[in-house]
């Protein structure tokens, strides 16, 4: 009688046992097959979509003004400038001049009440320029009998031709008196850099009066 109940319980055991590893496989053989469901492919219509922000992004660093040169209101500043350049007044004389000499042309003036008299007949030297250590202008030196010189005509103009390259002031030479020119505008000293095959126009100079017979204060 106990033996029988000893072999009853040993045979329950091993119908749990057997029990057991059934589950156990079901659970290996249903995992790996969900494990191989296929990830199902984006749809095209999303494909597309993801697509269009990177194109309409290109179109529109390629139209952006920043990338045009040609419409940058800084590319052209003189075109636009409020201010105007002025232009030169020039005497419309040239000089004769050489493969080693240059040439010196102008009109020289004196207004008064609003009308210009010529300076006329009255001779126009070049004064050296001496320069200091540093090869800045720092005064000129004028010789009358060896200086280069021109006359002015009954209209104020005056070349002075075949003038050795230096830089040189202008000196008007009324054999009694002289002047050293200066610009009627800023009141410095008119410099004039010769330089080979060139000439050089100071342009019309309009004084207010000069310290020449003729040409001062008094009439």
């Amino acid at each position: 009688m106990h033996t029988k109940r000893i072999m009853t319980i040993v045979l329950a055991a091993l119908l749990v046992a057997l029990a057991l590893a059934s589950c156990g496989k079901d659970k290996e053989t249903t995992a790996p097959a969900a494990a191989a469901t296929p990830i199902p492919a984006p749809a095209a219509g999303a494909a597309e979509s993801a697509a269009v922000p990177a194109a309409s992004s290109a179109e529109n660093a390629t139209e952006s003004p920043l990338l045009a040169a040609g419409e940058s209101p800084l590319a052209t500043p003189a075109a636009n400038s409020p201010i105007p350049t002025p232009t030169p007044e020039t005497s419309g004389l040239t000089g004769a001049s050489t493969a080693d000499t240059g040439s010196v042309s102008g009109r020289i003036l004196v207004t008064r009440d609003g009308v210009d008299t010529p300076v006329g007949n009255v001779i126009v030297g070049l004064a050296d320029v001496i320069r200091d250590e540093t090869g800045a202008p720092k005064a000129s030196g004028y010789s009358p009998d060896t200086a280069v010189k021109g006359v002015t005509d009954d209209a104020g103009g005056f070349t002075i031709d075949n003038v050795p390259v230096g830089l040189y002031s202008l000196i008007l030479d009324a054999v009694i008196t002289s002047y050293q020119l200066e610009n009627p505008k800023s009141g410095e000293t008119i410099l004039i850099d010769v330089k080979a095959g060139e000439n050089v126009d100071i342009g019309v100079q309009r004084y207010a009066e000069l310290p020449l017979p003729g040409f001062g204060t008094s009439k």
